[in-house]
């Protein structure tokens, strides 16, 4: 079983001691997403744990522990968003010296290999045009040379609830990135810059293949990664939790919605911001659930 901690909500920057003690004791609850009363218990003993992907914006609140993590057998990788949007988009975003700096310990830990850099979402509106995108991504890989090796870059889904948070905005988002004018050559360009740092780099569900332009659809929980990395013997079989363009093979996931505080205006997994704070409140890092 691969766990994910978490698509959901940022485990490793908000809830790293919650995140140990589960994984000390064994197991962890999570209530259904659509059903809160259905709550499933899931086996976090490393025999039972083939892998885990974290998925993070921050990942220093967790480099602490990773000693422990391997010492008690857990194999592991971290997907890392790492934007440096204007704080408009990202208000509780770490800063750019804070981000890199994780980078560089984490790959001294644990080799680039096991660390995937996530510029995404990608969409347009003030101080995100695609010339910004373009610098800001050449910015971002030269100061990542050496600590990565996979990009995954994907355009913004515009989910009913995030596409109304960016008009309230009053930031001229321009609507569907994937349906702009010139999306193809903004694409192009951005895989050039994307080879020209020596990154592997992927798209992630995205409703057209760019695999011409350089770009070609990836998998972000990948079972021949994680083959590769710890000899495993895993095979693939689609997540039907996830997009019909998902190639992610199945995995566990044990965060819940609703839980990050880091604020961003896009996001899909945290958009009602005083069910937010009232669940941070309410976390207790001793609970058999998040909340």
């Amino acid at each position: 079983m691969i766990i994910s901690a978490s698509r959901r909500t940022d485990l490793p920057r908000f809830y790293a001691r919650w995140l140990l003690q589960r994984l000390a004791s064994g197991f962890c609850l999570v209530p259904n997403p659509c059903y809160p009363s259905q709550v499933h218990r899931v086996d976090l003993r490393p025999e039972a744990v083939d892998a885990i992907v974290f998925w993070t914006r921050y990942p220093q609140p967790l480099l602490r522990y990773l000693d422990e993590l391997q010492d008690r057998g857990y194999r592991f990788i971290f997907q890392i968003t790492f934007n440096q949007y204007p704080p408009r988009y990202e208000k509780n975003a770490q800063s750019a010296a804070n981000v890199l700096k994780a980078f560089e310990q984490l790959a001294a830990r644990i080799g680039r290999q096991r660390i995937i850099w996530r510029y995404d979402p990608i969409f347009f509106a003030d101080g995100l045009e695609p010339d910004f995108h373009l610098k800001n991504l050449d910015w971002i890989g030269r100061q990542l040379d050496g600590c990565v090796e996979r990009l995954v870059i994907s355009l913004l889904d515009e989910y009913r609830t995030v596409r109304a948070r960016l008009h309230q905005a009053n930031c001229h988002y321009q609507g569907d990135p994937a349906h702009q004018p010139g999306v193809r050559s903004f694409l192009t360009d951005l895989a050039f810059i994307a080879r020209d740092h020596h990154f592997v780099v992927s798209s992630c569900a995205e409703p057209e293949d760019y695999t011409d332009l350089g770009i070609p659809p990836g998998a972000c929980i990948d079972h021949e990664l994680l083959n590769r990395l710890f000899g495993l013997n895993l095979r693939y079989k689609k997540d039907p939790s996830q997009r019909q363009r998902c190639l992610c093979t199945q995995s566990r996931d044990i965060g819940l919605y609703q839980t990050c505080p880091a604020g961003c205006v896009y996001c899909y997994a945290s958009n009602r911001t005083e069910a937010v704070l009232r669940n941070y409140k309410n976390h207790h890092a001793e609970s058999e659930t998040l909340i």
